[in-house]
């Protein structure tokens, strides 16, 4: 989402880096038997996204529509052998929905989406002025327009206000032919809010963004500057686009952080390649305040890679995905759930694992858990791109049984029924 959601690090989103990673081969961590591991029965002739008529670009991002249905978008052309062209909408078995139909847009790439109330989904990425908005059935809304759009670099992350407006960031430096350096506002129908104002904006590229309650606006990524003052990959807007120099990050972090996620008491997850903030150890995930200091109550302790993606569910449970294989000692294939206090909750673990980093995490209403990258097995069997977890971490067999696509899924957003 939004991408105050399960990201990617959004996208996402950014969950939002969008260079590729090449494939990491492994070596066996669990026994089959042990909890977690993959189920056999999980679709023993299915090849799962990857294979078939898919793209060789995968998907990039997904969220879930207020009927259940799940919106995928990407690079690909095909899902199941049906045109579609960058997005697609799956039943909650992951077959295409009939009645989302695109047959008229022809991006190249779609990096983050979300979701109005209303289900129409509002896309940014790699095509033609950077920004759209479909209507559920599938078909371009002829009332979004957002002029000349985004200029001069990609959009990577894309979330709604409360009143309806858009933020959106990337690597792009004008928007409509307006400067507007990698950060822009839309009103809801497309058109640039000239009321937001970043003035010099990012001088790196934003990968994730976050509404706060109270309307201010969380940015992160490759940036360490704001409008000439110093933010290390965060800083935090007033609704003007400014600065807001209430936010106690501090010298902030040390590298890129590549996905943000609030929680429901409005406390911060953070998730990158980082190793500091503000000065203090801190590796690869952490949770601040709502304020910018850090949260003394978490600590997930030694991390031995990056956290491509985290999520959170309605307990304050989180799950990390990424390049990490051990937290705090503890060894597992890439998919963690820790407790609110960041230690690891070995009740959940997933077996060998996927061949490759994953990327995005996507947390479903009732608890399971959609693991999604640039993977071609999970364990021992072919699983390409995505695989859904129970909430033990042994897989789900009723999820997408179809030929899907191939490629890489990046970023993860959910949408609330309504």
């Amino acid at each position: 989402m939004p991408r105050d959601r399960a990201y990617s690090c959004n996208k996402t989103a950014t969950m939002h880096t969008r260079s590729l990673f090449a494939l990491l081969f492994y070596v066996p961590l669990f026994v089959a038997a042990q909890p977690g591991a993959l189920d056999p029965t999980f679709g023993e002739s299915d090849l799962g996204f990857g294979y078939g008529d898919g793209g060789p670009n995968g998907a990039e991002t997904a969220a879930i529509r207020s009927d259940g249905r799940i919106m995928v978008g990407g690079g690909f052309g095909r899902y199941d052998g049906i045109l579609c062209n960058t997005i697609v909408c799956l039943d909650a078995d992951g077959h295409p929905y009939s009645g989302f139909q695109n047959t008229t847009f022809m991006g190249n790439r779609i990096e983050d989406m979300v979701l109005l109330p209303d289900d129409r989904a509002v896309v940014c990425g790699s095509f033609t002025g950077r920004v759209e908005r479909f209507l559920p059935n599938g078909t371009q809304d002829p009332t979004f327009d957002p002029g000349a759009g985004a200029g001069g670099g990609g959009a990577f992350t894309i979330s709604e206000q409360a009143d309806g407006k858009l933020i959106m960031g990337g690597s792009f430096q004008t928007f409509d032919g307006v400067p507007r350096m990698r950060i822009v506002r839309m009103l809801p129908d497309g058109a640039l809010d000239p009321s937001f104002d970043p003035g010099t904006g990012a001088d790196g590229t934003v990968l994730a963004c976050a509404i706060q309650s109270d309307g201010r606006i969380l940015i992160a990524g490759e940036f360490t500057q704001y409008n000439d003052a110093e933010a290390n990959h965060i800083a935090r807007l007033l609704p003007d686009g400014q600065l807001d120099p209430s936010f106690q990050m501090g010298t902030g972090f040390d590298q890129v952080v590549k996905g943000l996620v609030l929680q429901s008491d409005g406390r911060i997850l953070a998730c990158g390649s980082f190793s500091t903030y503000n000065g203090a150890s801190h590796e690869s995930v952490i949770r601040l305040e709502a304020d910018g200091t850090r949260d003394a109550s978490f600590d997930a302790g030694n991390l031995n890679g990056s956290v491509e993606a985290v999520a959170s569910g309605p307990d304050d449970t989180i799950y990390i995905t990424g390049g990490v294989t051990v937290v705090e000692g503890i060894t597992s294939r890439n998919v963690f759930r820790l407790f609110a206090d960041g230690a690891v909750d070995t009740d959940f673990n997933t077996g060998l694992g996927s061949d490759a980093a994953p990327t995005g995490l996507l947390l479903l209403p009732d608890g399971k858990l959609l693991v999604l990258g640039w993977f071609e097995r999970f364990g021992p069997y072919a699983r390409t791109s995505t695989v859904l977890l129970n909430t033990d971490g042994t897989v789900d067999p009723t999820f997408g049984d179809a030929t899907g696509i191939n490629g890489r899924v990046n970023a993860v957003a959910i949408q609330p029924d309504q």
